[in-house]
């Protein structure tokens, strides 16, 4: 399955039908426009052949880690939900990749940019202990330690950027 793949900052009140069969993931991504008009974060959509087939939520953070410069506070892109619309879930939308890889690959390379205007260094997020953990350390996230039932999780843009 390939097609036209597009990114987009969801620019209008008007929330594009998308369903990911999990129900707090489809609640907030239905809040993305009020989410966005506080500030709070901002949500980016994308469609295969025009059709929403996914989207990410991101927001400025920090994290206290240790890396390679020390430990400390690091500026961050906190990625604060993913979902895949389930009629995309699972299936090849572009280069070989699925749409949550897609939409991963792309909030790194956002991550880059902000970092060469504001500084930025790490890609954060919140998962549950498991599949989706071992998801994202295949990806290249490494375990900044349990939040509660989550597992904080981090990926350092720097290791690929900087000489370290």
């Amino acid at each position: 399955m390939t097609g036209r793949v597009k990114v987009a900052v969801l620019d209008s009140p008007k929330i594009p039908f998308l369903e990911t069969g999990d129900p707090d993931i489809d609640s907030f991504f239905k809040s993305a426009w009020e989410e966005k008009l506080y500030c709070n974060n901002v949500t980016y959509i994308l469609h295969l052949d025009e059709i929403p087939a996914g989207f990410a939520s991101v927001s400025m953070k920090s994290l206290y880690v240790e890396l390679p410069q020390g430990t400390k506070s690091y500026p961050a892109l906190l990625l604060a939900r993913l979902g895949v619309d389930k009629r995309f879930r699972g299936k090849h939308i572009f280069d070989g990749m699925r749409g949550g890889e897609y939409l991963l690959k792309y909030i790194v390379g956002l991550t880059q940019k902000v970092g060469e205007r504001v500084g930025c260094r790490l890609v954060i997020l919140d998962t549950d202990p498991g599949k989706l953990e071992l998801y994202y350390r295949n990806f290249g996230f490494e375990s900044s330690g349990p939040k509660g039932k989550k597992i904080g999780m981090y990926y350092d843009i720097c290791e690929t950027l900087c000489d370290t």
